[in-house]
Order: C-alpha cells, then sequence, then structure tokens
C-alpha cells in the first residue's frame, strides 16, 4: 500500500472534508465501453461508417462520427444510450462503494453511467444534490447539508430519451460546454471554478486531454496570485515500456519522470500504483485503505470558494 508522505497528506485531507473527487471513465471501464468503442457501436446501430483505422483514436474524428450518428438515426442513437447507460449496473465495483462513504465536499464526473449515483444513493439515501449539465454552478457546492454530484457531460434518464440529447459526446454540444477557443462554455467555466478554488482527486482520468491542461495551468497560476495554498492529486498507472520477449514490462522511469514533471507544472502532485490487471483493481485496495481514517487529522486549510463567506 502507499505510504509516501504525498499519500499521508491526501489521507488526511480527505478526512478533513477538504477535497472534491473527479471521477472518470477508467473506473467504470469493467462495465461500459470505452469512449471510441462507444462510438464504433453507436455506428453500428445508425448505419454510419466506422471510423478509418488511421483516426480510431482520433478525438476529433470520433466527436463528429457521434454528430453523423445522432443525425443519421436520432431514434436508434437516444435507445442504444439509454439501453447501454440508464439501467442500474448488475455488477458493482468495490471501488465506487469506498468512494461514497468518503466525506468529499463533491463529486464530479465526466461518466453517463449511474455507478456513482447509485452507490451514493446507498450511502447517502435522501441528501444527494444531482447536478447534470448544462446546470453547473460551483456555488450550489455551498451547501452543507447535502452532497453535490456534478455530471459534466450530462446524465441519461431511463425515463426520458430526450436527456441523451443533452449529452456531451458529439463535436457540436462538446463546443458548445467548452466553447474550447475561449473556454467560455459552461463546462469550462465550471472547471475554471473548481480547480482555482477546491483541491481536487482525479481517479480514473488520464490527464491528457489539451483542453483539461490549458485549463489546470491556467488555475495554477490563478491560485497562486489569491494565495490558494496546495496542490491536486492524480492517481496513475505506472508507466511501462514496450513489452520485451520474456513476457514483462518493466516501469519506465525516464517516462514517469517526464510526465510527474509535467504534472506538477498543472499543479498536479500524482501517486503511482501498479495496475495488477486491465481494470486497475489495485486502485480498489488503495480506496479501501484511504477510507480509513488517519491517526490525526488536518486542520481545515481551504480557502473558501467564490461566492462563500469568511
Amino acid at each position: 500500500m502507499l505510504t509516501t508522505s504525498t499519500y499521508l497528506q491526501l489521507k488526511q485531507l480527505v478526512h478533513a472534508s477538504e477535497l472534491v473527487v473527479f471521477v472518470g471513465g477508467g473506473l467504470s471501464s469493467h462495465v461500459y465501453h470505452s469512449w471510441a468503442e462507444l462510438i464504433r457501436n453507436l455506428c453500428n446501430e445508425c448505419d454510419v461508417p466506422q471510423p478509418g483505422r488511421a483516426k480510431s483514436n482520433d478525438p476529433n474524428h470520433l466527436m463528429k462520427k457521434a454528430d453523423k450518428c445522432r443525425t443519421a438515426n436520432i431514434s436508434k442513437y437516444r435507445e442504444y444510450m439509454r439501453k447501454h447507460f440508464a439501467p442500474a449496473p448488475v455488477y458493482r465495483r468495490r471501488a465506487y462503494g469506498f468512494l461514497a462513504k468518503m466525506p468529499f465536499k463533491a463529486f464530479v464526473t465526466t461518466n453517463f453511467d449511474p455507478m456513482l449515483e447509485d452507490e451514493l444513493r446507498n450511502c447517502r439515501p435522501g441528501q444527494l444534490r444531482i447536478w447534470p449539465y448544462p446546470d453547473l454552478d460551483i456555488l450550489k457546492m455551498a451547501p452543507r447539508d447535502n452532497t453535490p454530484v456534478f455530471y459534466l457531460h450530462g446524465k441519461i434518464n431511463s425515463d426520458m430519451l430526450e436527456s441523451v440529447d443533452r449529452l456531451v459526446l458529439g463535436l457540436e454540444e462538446y463546443e458548445l460546454a467548452y466553447a474550447s477557443q475561449s473556454n467560455s462554455g459552461p463546462v469550462a467555466g465550471f472547471l475554471q471554478q473548481l480547480f482555482t478554488h477546491q483541491r481536487v482527486l482525479f481517479l480514473g482520468c488520464g490527464l491528457r486531454e489539451p483542453l483539461m491542461r490549458r485549463i489546470l495551468n491556467s488555475c495554477k497560476g490563478t491560485r497562486s496570485r489569491i494565495g490558494r495554498k496546495g496542490e491536486h492529486f492524480a492517481f496513475l498507472p505506472h508507466e511501462r515500456k514496450p513489452q520485451g520477449t520474456s513476457g514483462n514490462s518493466e516501469i519506465d522511469c525516464e517516462a514517469e519522470a517526464l510526465q510527474d514533471n509535467d504534472m506538477r507544472e498543472c499543479g498536479i502532485d500524482i501517486l503511482r500504483y501498479d495496475e495488477k490487471d486491465r481494470f486497475h483493481s489495485t486502485v480498489d485496495d488503495i480506496l479501501q485503505d484511504l477510507l480509513i481514517p488517519p491517526r490525526g487529522i488536518l486542520p481545515s486549510v481551504s480557502a473558501p470558494m467564490s461566492g462563500e463567506e469568511n
């Protein structure tokens, strides 16, 4: 288990309710399709040509394909997305159960699936406030008698097929959500406030998206100017060298050092783990340990969020 000073500080901050957790798609990958797989399946459903091999992982190309699927057959598009994401999952991941029991200030996710909400409802009945895109406002984090959950890219309701139309999946909706040239869209604006005024723990996030990095860099400068202290945190797997003939894959220390330094430039401290399997089940074990309170709790060090009184 992790025993570094960074991890111990993280544990204290979690149990002092000083952090917001940001949940990415990696935590649901054992049940739901990856983004690229989802687009390919939508293409099959809506009779749209598949992405070419050369562009099979190109974000802009995949988002354009999502737009084409929606235009080609809106009924099949809605129904596939609803059937895939709306039902309660049969399999539950331990990681979500551990997260739901931790005293985070708020939960933020880019996922469409209901796994996080289901676990939170089990642990905190009657205490949740769900805010899906585009209804995003950092000030909704202020009340302390409920748990705000922000679905940055939207949330599918099983009884409302039209809720699929508000998902940030295609390029058209992405540009509305982020206004990527000016960072003035509702999601970009929310993230700027979040990363400036709160400390965040990233889980299941690769943190490789250029736009996300640009927002983080901008917010680090703002945090420094207004006197906000402390870094964000992220759990990432070890970087690996190409697999040799022995079948073993060694840790690429040089690549890790470069990436860790790059993340520090964005204001993020990285905690590395051995992935153990393709679902990175080590994360479940780490979160189980993170749930155990430390012996001493740090005093509150977070500055009030924008709009909160001192």
